[in-house]
């Protein structure tokens, strides 16, 4: 009976690293993200961002909890068939959060994808927009994304900002790379403003 036992927990444990490492892999393959490194730091980097095309949505808070599933759901949906043309695109990612005193989440439209050729949205809360050029302070930061820890990291970067004296806004943004189903080596990054010049 303890033999059968172990040879089950065995089997479940290669299970989920080997479910792991397929949506590792998945994310890894979905990413989207294109970007300049102007300068890295010890604990954080500068970047640069291209325009970008998105589809985005606003909400009415800027509590994670809150409204992390239900944006994710609205531009999900038009990504998945809910548009004039009934046409699938590929997911893509980071997922892009502005969180200032209400949110917006953006998903960036993958290549092929351009404002001349996309679906229009069925629903009037999905909106389609070009993404200014940034300049950016980036902090990495593992494990699960919470209001608390957002918080915790957007200070934290900020005071490393402050201490390099390099000119910063006071809103951020959160970059998450990875599926809900994925449970261990999740990537996640907060984005500040800055202004910075080499």
């Amino acid at each position: 009976m303890k033999n059968l036992f172990l040879i089950l927990v065995l089997l479940l444990t290669f299970t989920f690293a080997i479910s792991q490492l397929v949506m590792k892999n998945y994310s890894t393959n979905i990413s989207n993200e294109k970007y300049t490194v102007l300068k890295r730091y010890d604990k954080f980097e500068i970047r640069e961002y291209p325009e970008m095309f998105v589809a985005k949505t606003k909400l009415k808070s800027n509590n994670y909890e809150t409204i992390s599933s239900q944006g994710f759901r609205r531009i999900a949906g038009f990504i998945f068939g809910d548009n004039q043309k009934n046409q699938q695109i590929s997911m893509t990612s980071p997922v892009i959060m502005d969180m200032n005193e209400s949110a917006e989440m953006s998903f960036i439209m993958p290549e092929g994808i351009t404002p001349s050729n996309v679906p229009e949205p069925n629903s009037s809360d999905v909106i389609l927009e070009i993404r200014p050029k940034q300049t950016v302070a980036v902090l990495f930061f593992d494990g699960w994304a919470s209001s608390q820890k957002l918080k915790k990291k957007h200070q934290e970067l900020s005071e490393l900002l402050s201490k390099e004296s390099i000119e910063h806004g006071k809103e951020f943004t959160f970059l998450g790379y990875d599926s809900p189903m994925q449970m261990v080596g999740r990537k996640n990054e907060i984005l500040i403003t800055v202004e910075y010049t080499i």
